[in-house]
């Protein structure tokens, strides 16, 4: 968790020795540990909860800072987005739902089918995201490689 009035890193810097942490398995550590210290609180939440709307009301004021990121707060910008979203599939598997009762055929394929329509446009826009994120940090790599580079031709 990261308040907003912390200092963020705006270089990398690639360490003399590599190293290389082993991480335990989830099952063998929990064998030792209290399993709640692998999960969020409910202090922890609320405060995640209001940091998020902070930032997309700081977004809608247009006083957003660069450094902050808005990944997957972008249904709140829309009031009710992913409400309508929901009620829409909802509304369409309950009423095929119905018909095939009515006419006494049970098709569990279709239903699929239909809940897969609609689950392809989410999976779309999360494509399209990751694309776009994935251009991002590669010109944020070239141009940060580039800086090394003259750094060390000095």
């Amino acid at each position: 968790y990261q308040t907003s009035c912390e200092i963020r890193r705006a270089s990398i810097e690639f360490a003399e020795k590599e190293e290389v942490t082993v991480i335990e398995p989830i099952k063998k550590l929990m064998d030792h540990h209290d399993p709640s210290n692998y999960w969020y609180n409910k202090e922890e939440i609320r405060d995640m909860r209001k940091e998020s709307k902070l930032l997309v009301k700081q977004e809608a004021l247009g006083v957003l800072s660069p450094r902050e990121c808005l990944r997957g707060l972008e249904s709140n910008f829309t009031p009710g987005y992913r409400i309508e979203k929901q009620k829409k599939v909802w509304e369409s598997v309950l009423a095929l739902q119905h018909l095939q009762q009515q006419t006494g055929r049970k098709d569990v394929e279709y239903l699929r089918r239909l809940s897969m329509f609609y689950t392809r446009e989410a999976m779309e826009t999360a494509t399209q995201r990751g694309i776009e994120d994935a251009v991002e940090i590669r010109q944020y790599l070239n141009e940060t490689q580039k800086k090394i580079r003259r750094r060390s031709m000095l």
